[in-house]
């Protein structure tokens, strides 16, 4: 496919990327350096994971390989600097408390087992900021990051349709790996709603039509597969964003009707014995901190 002669030139205007332009976003990709490409490839292999899904596939490290590619490519762009904020400073806090928790832990040697996870993440937090560091690299990521939680809220979203959107007590669950447990799921999908609810408020005006429905599944599939998780954690997230959601509106009243209905769909979709166990647990935790 013949890119058109505007899509050649490097400056790419960005409201081609905000109208999601397949062919100036393909060229905006194109033109990133290898460290940006390392960067998604990695989170890819992370969310995704093919090489679970496919065990044919599965012969080698691949997370570790390219998250190893990107801290190397990192060094050759020249435009990653060293960013200086306040975030910086609570991940670096965070984690010594975490590494000084596990050192003086009841079992050190068992707390110490999985801080490679730990310190994993906060290298790929580092990694994000500084290679993530212009407008286009930011929307672009934000393309990948929603298209690979896609993956997981739509195979949620049918996985509970196929069981007549019934409560279920193993829920469901994400790619193998970070989210495949029914409760991290449902956590990953509570980060990647309100993602989705705010790319679609920011950007709707330029699309058409089709464009529009087709990213509305975003969010409608995201809050499916939370419920469908069976996660009390998962589901009070839900409601919470409801209730941020119905603040912001311009729109409260119609905003107010369309949640009532929701909740009352959810009310006669998820069995009884789901909102019993709720109530218990809410009943014993605050008899837990009235104590």
């Amino acid at each position: 496919m013949k890119l058109p002669n505007y899509l050649k030139d490097k400056h790419i205007e960005i409201s081609d990327f905000y109208a999601l332009k397949i062919k100036a976003l393909w060229a905006g990709l194109k033109q990133e350096h290898i460290s940006f490409w390392m960067l998604c490839i990695y989170f890819f292999f992370e969310y995704v994971r093919p090489q679970s899904v496919y065990p044919v596939i599965d012969v080698l490290p691949y997370a570790r390989i390219f998250l190893a590619l990107t801290i190397i490519s990192a060094f050759a762009d020249p435009s990653v600097k060293w960013v200086s904020n306040v975030g910086n400073k609570l991940i670096v806090l965070f984690a010594m408390v975490a590494v000084l928790s596990g050192l003086f832990a009841f079992k050190p040697m068992v707390a110490w087992d999985n801080h490679t996870f730990l310190l994993n993440w906060v290298l790929v937090y580092f990694l994000m900021v500084c290679i993530i560091n212009t407008e286009k690299r930011l929307f672009l990521f934000i393309c990948a990051f929603l298209l690979f939680n896609l993956k997981m809220s739509q195979h949620g979203f049918f996985s509970w349709a196929q069981r007549g959107f019934t409560f279920a007590s193993w829920g469901l669950s994400g790619s193998p790996g970070w989210f495949q447990n029914s409760g991290e799921f449902s956590l990953e999908m509570l980060i990647f709603m309100p993602l989705a609810i705010a790319f679609i408020i920011a950007l709707k005006e330029r699309w058409g039509k089709y464009q529009k429905w087709a990213l509305y599944f975003l969010p409608i599939s995201a809050a499916a597969s939370i419920i469908g998780a069976s996660s009390r954690g998962g589901q009070l997230g839900l409601v919470a964003i409801g209730i941020w959601l119905l603040l912001k509106s311009k729109r409260r009243i119609k905003a107010m009707v369309l949640l009532s209905v929701i909740g009352l769909a959810l009310f006669y979709l998820l069995a009884s014995a789901r909102w019993e166990r709720m109530i218990h647990h809410c009943s014993e935790w605050r008899i837990g901190t009235m104590a």
